[in-house]
């Protein structure tokens, strides 16, 4: 019973440690000076977005809630974005996936508790960045039986640097899934090698040709 709880124990422990990290940013660790620290935080207390394009994403996810649809309006049946290249605007084709998980997790999380959309976005990428280690922890695992290089596995996935600076808190954009989605399709092909029925084999591989869509969004 322990060695089946274990692997489970293990990543539970490496995302609390490794999403732990990425929070710090809500700290504002970088400015010293606590009066200068508050100009860096909105009217809700969160500190600002770190780019531009996370509030462009927030600004659709905003859209999507109020009308069910990226844009801020439609023109001929097509979503229209009024506001980007104004005062012509263009249409809001964009990366559906990252507007409808933040919509979905924020009425979710309002079945049980008041939150508000800018605090499910601050946090969003945080949490999904660090779900990375998982594929990673179970492919190594799987292949090599080292519990070890598995752990060094998820930690070098989810904490990696070039992936680690676009999914800590306050970084809202497509990049939380670059390394997580690309690692789950990875891991249910190295299921679909190991499993044992041919059945089992065509779900794990129907599995991974459903998440390379899902990529594709």
């Amino acid at each position: 019973l322990l060695k089946k709880v274990a692997p489970f124990v293990i990543v539970l422990l490496l995302f609390v440690s490794i999403f732990a990290i990425r929070a710090e940013t809500v700290n504002i660790g970088g400015v010293q000076n606590e009066s200068v620290k508050e100009l860096y935080r909105d009217d809700s207390g969160l500190p600002y977005f770190t780019e531009i394009d996370s509030y462009y994403n927030y600004r659709l996810t905003e859209n999507y809630l109020k009308t069910g649809h990226l844009g801020d309006t439609q023109i001929n049946g097509t979503d229209w974005d009024s506001l980007s290249t104004s005062p012509n605007g263009r249409e809001a084709d964009y990366q559906p996936v990252i507007v409808v998980l933040t919509a979905t997790v924020y009425k979710f999380l309002n079945m049980f508790s008041s939150v508000s959309l800018m605090q499910v976005a601050y946090w969003i990428g945080s949490f999904v960045g660090t779900l990375a280690l998982i594929p990673a922890y179970f492919i190594v695992r799987r292949a090599t039986k080292n519990e070890w290089g598995a752990i060094v596995a998820g930690v070098i996935a989810a904490a990696a640097p070039a992936y680690f600076i676009h999914t800590y808190g306050g970084f809202f954009d497509t990049d939380m899934f670059n390394v997580l989605i690309p690692l789950m399709i990875v891991l249910f092909l190295t299921e679909a090698v190991y499993a044992k029925k041919p059945v089992y084999k065509a779900g794990l591989a129907g599995l991974s040709a459903a998440t390379l869509a899902l990529y594709s969004l």
